[in-house]
């Protein structure tokens, strides 16, 4: 449908802020897609919910819910909408007993019939130190790789995959980091397991940096023929910054028989306040760059909603005109890359959980309240035995019977209104209003 990938930014393009991304709307073509973001007062994500523009109506499509337990994450569950109700798809749950964590991923609910398969890390003053996956066939776990760390000085030396395949058949391969002086990377091999002896190398990728800085100036990729072992350059890509440090600009070049040719340039226009305001892609035509996709990052009237376009620049098609490319946009203090047409980015202030407790009753504290349509309770600070919603007519139009490790209280497929939220906990019998708009 649509996706939103992360990235790592060879320098932060936007600066950071205390406000956190509460929705995004992503335009592609004639369709608009949808991600709301729900946090806890530790600014932890809680939920992330998808839906999609349906005429004047949005539909619910998947949603992912982190439950934290000791302020790490313990449960993910990947959700699908179906018949107006969340149905678990997926769900990650972490158990972890001193320098080892264990993860169990179930397909549906997270029964053991459900249970595909688990991952195992050892952990070694805070390193990892290695990584286990073992599927599970006819209720059997069967071992699938392996990854070793090592390291030197806390920084990762090498680290090696262990591929098991039927019949006992193995297949290695291994990542060997360099480093510089000060500790930032210089080069990383790859290599195949030949025999006990013998680790052959395939590949290298290497980083050069600005002199005096951190600030990577250029990386460049070869590979080596593996049955004459000659090396040959690959791509390449150099960086450019100004005297702040922002990326001005980015070439991108592959080999072609002894030369670099170039392949893309990006470069970045920034503000007074070193705030991004525009990205301009070109291509070579003619030995020349020209100008195809310009990104503008747009103020609105509301300071918490910020606007990213991406249209054509003179070169390509119509100048002016929307056209669907790759997005990099400020998410929480990451870069993060987006493809579409159009984003609209709504930042807000963490949720204000104020908790009242009157003569030690138990509270459960529902937010955000109001909402558009998704509620949240922490399981973690009090689990109810069951809860039910009604509307205001005394209709019953939710209910949740028996401990659950989630805390959604959906109510997307209802119209605005108040509604009234039971729940049972022990002895005690919680009302909370709920109020649903958009």
């Amino acid at each position: 449908m649509w996706s939103i990938l992360i990235v790592f930014s060879i320098n932060m393009l936007f600066a950071s802020t205390d406000k956190l991304v509460t929705e995004i709307l992503l335009y592609q073509s004639d369709s608009v897609f949808r991600h709301t973001y729900l946090y806890d007062q530790q600014k932890r994500v809680l939920l992330d919910t998808r839906s999609f523009r349906n005429g004047s109506e949005w539909t619910n499509t998947e949603q992912t819910e982190w439950i934290y337990f000791e302020n790490k994450p313990e449960i993910q569950i990947d959700r699908k909408w179906k018949g107006n109700e969340w149905v678990d798809n997926y769900i990650i749950k972490q158990k972890r007993e001193g320098n080892v964590l264990v993860e169990e991923h179930f397909s549906g609910a997270a029964t053991a019939e459900n249970l595909i398969k688990t991952t195992t890390k050892l952990f070694e003053n805070n390193l990892l130190k290695s990584l286990t996956r073992r599927q599970i066939v006819n209720g059997n776990p069967v071992l699938v790789d392996s990854v070793m760390y090592d390291y030197v000085s806390a920084k990762l030396l090498t680290e090696t995959h262990y591929n098991y395949k039927p019949g006992g058949a193995l297949s290695a391969y291994m990542f060997d980091y360099k480093y510089n002086e000060v500790g930032n990377p210089v080069s990383m091999q790859e290599k195949v397991y030949v025999n006990d002896t013998l680790w052959k190398t395939i590949s290298e990728s290497e980083w050069f940096y600005k002199p005096g800085t951190t600030l990577v100036s250029s990386e460049r990729f070869r590979k080596c023929d593996t049955v004459s072992g000659v090396w040959e350059n690959s791509c390449m890509q150099r960086y450019r910054y100004d005297a702040n440090g922002n990326l001005n600009e980015e070439i991108y070049f592959y080999w072609n028989s002894m030369v670099w040719e170039n392949d893309l340039r990006y470069v970045y226009k920034y503000d007074e306040q070193d705030q991004l305001f525009a990205k301009h892609l070109s291509v070579p035509v003619y030995k020349e760059w020209r100008n195809t996709i310009n990104i503008r990052y747009l103020s609105t009237a509301n300071p918490n909603v910020q606007e990213i376009e991406s249209v054509y620049g003179f070169w390509g098609g119509n100048e002016g005109d929307p056209v669907i490319s790759r997005i990099p946009y400020h998410f929480n203090g990451e870069m993060r890359i987006a493809y579409g047409q159009k984003m609209q980015i709504t930042t807000s202030e963490v949720n204000d959980l104020k908790v009242v407790n009157k003569a030690n009753q138990p509270v459960l504290n529902v937010f955000p309240n109001p909402s558009s349509g998704v509620f949240y309770y922490n399981p973690a600070e009090i689990e109810p035995d069951s809860w039910t919603v009604f509307d205001m007519n005394g209709r019953l139009l939710k209910t949740q019977h028996g401990g659950s490790a989630s805390g959604v209280i959906d109510l997307s497929d209802q119209p605005n209104g108040v509604y009234l939220l039971r729940a049972k906990a022990g002895d005690n019998l919680l009302n909370i209003k709920l109020i649903k708009y958009e």
